[in-house]
């Protein structure tokens, strides 16, 4: 399959798009000419392609941007290969590729070559939806919701994809992976020198697409018959009950659907995780044996929202803790998973859990920039009492915090009396108001944060405890005596 791809390497660039070196016309391996000529470990054009070799990557030669290009040649019967090209462009075009709600895979480009039946679609560059590991519930709830949301708008469209499964439910990686990565390995660099730096899915989260509509099947939603039916195939999930008796009977494939989603969800999450029992109501739904008794995906979607929505805030910021993980190993991970979070960028610290999905009626920035020291003062003062206790250790960061000129006697004190906070969701708007207002304040409180914080070993478990004493006041939670 590589000397297919190298055979059309020309036509691929006239057409704007180049391929890897290793992949051009005349390629010489460069660990014959740069290394010893027997090993081949370390150089960029050794990596082969293994998988789904009916695609590539390539470069886009106007401007850099990594792609993949995916053949569609006729069947083995002599079928043109029309149906996932017609059902891929009919997403890709207006209205429905601006629609927020659509998560099918875009398509950059396309064209045909009539000699050789065969056409050709380009799309952005993904990674699988797994790539990179889940780290907390709040990242594994933005993932479902968006795949619940793209199924229900490809339903919309009377159109069943018949085969979303995880391995079919991809990435788009570019605000994690700030310098891209390389195409195959896709954990290094694009110069296969050292690892591709990347951020969490909680920094810059990802959005999802749904790939590979070459099992899906499109209606007629005026003439077409109703229920609509399909001949059995299996996709990737080859668990669905209607799919594997009377296989010569046609089936209702939007119930398959939901079935396949249900299933992710039991797989993917409520069997290896304790974060997801709440799901397992929905998922049972889901994944019932009797299609007909299954709900439709748009009822199965808003019950994902009403459970999603009952989740506090902490709860989303939770780090996912797998049903088999021992005791230490989870100390060990909720301290790791701390510092992960919080201490590689203090700053986030005070607004990240607040700032999750409630608490957002920020001031529109004409208010802001009107908010001056003095009205700081005064809605500082108004925020504190005595209602909340915290620990000492939390008192004297607070102390160095706001231990700034023209803040401290405000905020801190009136007539000798340390006032606390009363309403932390006020606070996290107060105190957003006025780091926009001062960088003074916002660079003195990293300082004395990583000074506290900024561990240079794995924590003890002494530091554990003080890490959730601190972070539990710092909530509003009764901290720990």
């Amino acid at each position: 399959m590589e000397q297919w791809w190298r055979e059309r390497q020309p036509m691929l660039e006239a057409r704007g798009y180049m391929l890897r070196s290793r992949y051009q016309p005349g390629w010489t391996p460069s660990w014959l000419s740069e290394g010893n000529g027997i090993y081949s470990s370390g150089f960029e054009d050794s990596i082969m392609k293994t998988f789904a070799v009916d695609n590539i990557d390539a470069t886009r030669i106007s401007d850099g941007a990594p792609v993949y290009i995916k053949a569609l040649p006729p069947f083995s019967d002599g079928r043109d290969n029309l149906k996932e090209l017609d059902i891929a462009l009919f997403f890709s075009s207006e209205p429905r590729r601006s629609d927020s709600r659509n998560h099918c895979v875009p398509i950059i480009d396309w064209w045909q070559i009539p000699e050789e039946r065969t056409s050709f679609i380009v799309m952005p560059l993904l990674r699988a939806c797994d790539s990179q590991e889940f780290l907390t519930v709040g990242e594994v709830v933005d993932f479902l919701g968006q795949i619940f949301e793209g199924v229900a708008f490809m339903h919309e469209h009377r159109i069943a994809h018949r085969d979303c499964w995880a391995g079919n439910i991809m990435m788009d990686p570019r605000n994690m992976y700030p310098n891209s990565f390389h195409p195959i390995e896709m954990d290094m660099n694009k110069d296969f020198h050292g690892r591709a730096p990347h951020k969490s899915r909680t920094d810059c989260p990802p959005r999802y697409y749904l790939i590979d509509f070459g099992l899906s099947n499109r209606f007629d939603p005026v003439n077409g018959p109703w229920p609509p039916l399909s001949l059995k195939s299996r996709g990737g999930d080859k668990t669905a009950p209607e799919l594997n008796h009377s296989r010569d009977t046609p089936y209702n494939p939007f119930p398959t659907d939901v079935y396949y989603i249900g299933n992710l969800i039991r797989t993917k999450f409520i069997q290896p995780y304790r974060s997801f029992d709440l799901m397992d109501a929905l998922m049972s739904k889901m994944t019932t044996e009797d299609p007909l008794r299954r709900p439709i995906i748009h009822d199965a979607f808003s019950e994902f929202k009403m459970l999603s929505n009952s989740l506090s805030n902490m709860r989303l910021r939770a780090r996912l803790v797998r049903r088999d993980e021992f005791l230490v190993a989870g100390i060990w991970r909720t301290g790791r998973h701390f510092f992960r979070r919080d201490v590689s960028n203090p700053g986030k610290f005070l607004f990240a859990t607040l700032r999750e999905r409630r608490g957002r009626e920020y001031y529109e920035p004409s208010e802001r920039a009107s908010f001056g020291p003095d009205i700081a003062i005064m809605r500082f003062k108004s925020l504190w009492s005595a209602e909340i206790r915290r620990c000492s250790h939390c008192d004297r960061i607070t102390e160095q915090f706001l231990d700034v000129p023209g803040l401290r006697g405000g905020l801190m004190q009136q007539n000798g009396v340390v006032f606390r906070p009363r309403s932390w969701k006020a606070l996290h708007q107060e105190i957003r108001f006025a780091v926009s207002r001062y960088e003074q304040v916002v660079q003195h409180f990293l300082v004395q944060w990583e000074a506290v914080f900024r561990a240079k070993r794995p924590p003890t478990v002494s530091a554990i405890r003080l890490l959730y004493r601190c972070g539990t006041c710092f909530l509003g939670r009764k901290a720990v005596p």
